[in-house]
């Protein structure tokens, strides 16, 4: 993961970055447009990553996961009904349902491979279908005001 800026939309390269250390990010370079599209929604985020990993004795399946750490406990129909796979984590599993400090949107997957579309392919097309939801179904105006409102 490299650190990346929300607000000037580039990388920190050895410490010379001049905007507010707030807006530096870790972001994995496939997820770099998924926290661009968060943040002009009013979506801060801490860090935005995908990984992946083979499944253990097989030859072509592979684990995908994103995660999306959120600087605030935003409300969880902020981002409407969300896809198929991205869920909000904003509870522990503990029996108190104690809050987590931070709230995590993930999306998980086992991909197998087809021969066609590489693992690297597929988180492409997670991320970029993500994106066009956040496009599609928000209205970035309304959903900022909103932030705005609740946040500053």
């Amino acid at each position: 993961m490299d650190l990346y800026c929300l607000k000037c939309r580039k990388y920190d390269y050895r410490n010379r970055h001049k905007c507010d250390i707030l807006s530096l990010v870790p972001v994995t370079r496939q997820c770099r447009t998924l926290a661009d599209k968060l943040f002009e929604l009013g979506v801060e985020p801490l860090s935005v990553a995908h990984f992946t990993q083979p499944v253990v004795g097989s030859e072509y399946k592979y684990i995908i996961s994103i995660h999306i750490e959120l600087r605030h406990s935003y409300p969880v129909d902020i981002l409407g009904d969300l896809p198929i796979k991205w869920r909000w984590f904003t509870e522990t599993i503990s029996e108190d349902h104690t809050p987590l400090s931070i709230p995590v949107l993930t999306y998980y997957e086992t991909y197998c491979y087809d021969g066609v579309k590489s693992v690297d392919d597929r988180v492409k097309q997670v991320i970029d279908g993500f994106v066009d939801y956040l496009d599609t179904f928000r209205d970035p105006q309304a959903t900022k005001s909103i932030l705005m409102l609740m946040y500053d």
